[in-house]
């Protein structure tokens, strides 16, 4: 019996204190008056109490707010409507905070984007650089001139470019993008590897010699590092075994660095590596060497 008597007891508070919301009516004249000032009035007025972050609401917001014999939710929607407070009223308790993001609306207004970039002939280009316009988003194109990565939305503008082509802007789309770089004849001779990046040849303050096609060696060449054997001063290069198309070994400036070793920095086509990533390519295949002698 004290047990059934307990519980219609409890009951009857819970329904109490949800229908004080419903049947409160709240009567407020304030003119340019704080959000503290508004909360201050409605605790005063009623018995409802605010619980809130202060970092959730700006309390130095002024508002104007005349409301004779209206319902709390009335009141709250016309001082919070159009910011980031939210409200919930739960008995006699007001709750404030700010809206919850939602991560799957965020992912869905975002754009994934695939494609290949490719030059004149349709080969791939490896190394392109990707970039979302008005942003610091970027990435390269891989060793088949494949690229994927996300941007805000798919009116975004996706701008394109690559050492020696004319760089190209277009759209994001569906999310699908094959773009074909044309040549930039007016730059491409203009252009010098300078350790990880490029400059213009009139800027280049260091020591920097160039073989094209035309004066490299010619006969049975295996290795790249033939081409340009004794062609270049200060570039000592050596075949250190008989072994037939064993790699050379290659000495700028003899054999110091500052760099803890001695084999250069080997960039081709924007892909960095050593000796070896050169050795790979076919000497038919190389239209012009460019060798950096000092720091710059």
């Amino acid at each position: 019996m004290k047990l059934t008597t307990l519980l219609i007891l409890v009951a009857m508070f819970n329904i109490k204190a949800s229908t004080y919301a419903q049947k409160t009516k709240v009567t407020l004249d304030l003119n340019n008056s704080t959000i503290e000032k508004v909360i201050e009035t409605i605790e005063q007025k009623t018995d409802f109490r605010f619980i809130y972050k202060m970092s959730d609401v700006d309390l130095d917001r002024t508002v104007s707010i005349s409301v004779k014999e209206q319902s709390i939710y009335t009141v709250l929607d016309k001082i919070f409507k159009g910011t980031f407070t939210e409200f919930k009223i739960r008995d006699t308790q007001i709750i404030l905070k700010k809206p919850e993001l939602k991560s799957q609306n965020i992912e869905y207004e975002k754009e994934t984007i695939s494609g290949i970039i490719t030059d004149e002939n349709g080969a791939p280009l490896p190394g392109a650089s990707i970039l979302e316009e008005g942003t610091k988003n970027s990435t390269v194109t891989d060793y088949d001139g494949k690229f994927k990565f996300i941007v805000e939305s798919s009116s975004s503008m996706i701008v394109i470019s690559f050492v020696g082509y004319k760089t190209k802007k277009v759209a994001a789309g569906n999310g699908t993008l094959n773009v074909q770089l044309e040549p930039d004849a007016t730059n491409l001779q203009e252009v010098v590897l300078v350790g990880y990046g490029t400059a213009a040849r009139k800027d280049v303050t260091g020591a920097v010699s160039s073989i094209n096609s035309k004066d490299m060696n010619q006969g049975a060449i295996v290795n790249p590092l033939q081409l340009i054997s004794g062609k270049a001063a200060g570039v000592n290069i050596n075949q250190i075994g008989s072994e037939p198309g064993g790699a050379p070994s290659v000495r700028i400036r003899g054999i110091s660095s500052l760099i803890g070793g001695n084999d250069p920095l080997v960039v081709v086509d924007g892909i960095q590596g050593n000796l070896d990533l050169l050795s790979q390519i076919p000497p038919t295949e190389i239209e012009n060497i460019d060798i950096l002698k000092d720091a710059s």
